[in-house]
């Protein structure tokens, strides 16, 4: 598991290394970010979303014209779902990711250091014994066979994690990227990712614009749900 561990740092690695050599990135647009999606995700616990805070305290303090995450929308992706469609694909969508928490291995990640995505500061969450990622390749093959395929949706999540701190705007200056730097390797913490929900919301999380779908409260071989439609 080792190498499995040390396949995701190297990934991050490369994602930092774009964002150094291409500094400043490119400002995320505003429509962009008012999109509507569907998603899957595991809500930040107490103790990493504590953590989370205070880096994005520390950031707002010093630049406080980027965009910053609240505590209560930090969030780890699963992975994406898209445009919001109609009930009878969200049935589909729902049954296939109950089945495959089903099969799932208990999941849970460590949050270590943080990271520029394109114009995203981001926290790494590091997938600790492959378990999400089996979930996700689970997931993707049962709808695959129920003719939905979100590949292009899903992009990174087949390998990489991770939860959104701040979206920056236009003209980031280096200090921001010292800031990240120095704290590539920043302890943050663990999440057991036992309960998944289904959400509809815009790309900043806005708790306005959130609506849980379904959550799904999941141990080895078992999976309850509830929808929230």
């Amino acid at each position: 598991m080792d190498s499995y561990i040390a396949a995701q740092s190297s990934q991050f690695e490369d994602i930092w290394q774009v964002s150094e050599t291409d500094w400043p990135p490119a400002s995320i647009e505003d429509a962009y970010l008012e999109e509507m999606c569907w998603t899957t995700l595991n809500r930040a616990n107490s103790a990493v979303g504590e953590a989370l805070s205070s880096l994005t305290r520390e950031m707002s303090d010093r630049w406080p014209d980027h965009i910053y995450y609240a505590r209560a929308t930090f969030h780890l992706t699963i992975f994406g779902i898209g445009e919001p469609a109609g009930t009878s694909e969200l049935k589909t969508i729902t049954s296939c990711l109950d089945e495959a928490l089903r099969e799932a291995d208990p999941i849970y990640v460590e949050v270590l250091g943080i990271n520029v995505l394109k114009s995203t500061v981001i926290a790494q969450a590091f997938d600790q014994n492959g378990a999400l990622r089996r979930l996700v390749s689970t997931a993707q093959e049962k709808l695959s066979e129920e003719g939905i395929d979100l590949s292009s949706e899903i992009g990174l999540h087949t390998s990489l994690w991770w939860l959104s701190i701040a979206r920056l705007k236009e003209n980031a200056d280096r200090e921001m990227l010292q800031f990240v730097r120095d704290r590539r390797e920043l302890a943050i913490g663990r999440m057991d990712i036992s309960k998944v929900e289904i959400v509809e919301t815009d790309g900043l999380f806005s708790p306005a614009k959130t609506s849980v779908l379904f959550t799904f409260e999941s141990s080895r071989g078992t999976s309850d749900r509830q929808a929230h439609l």
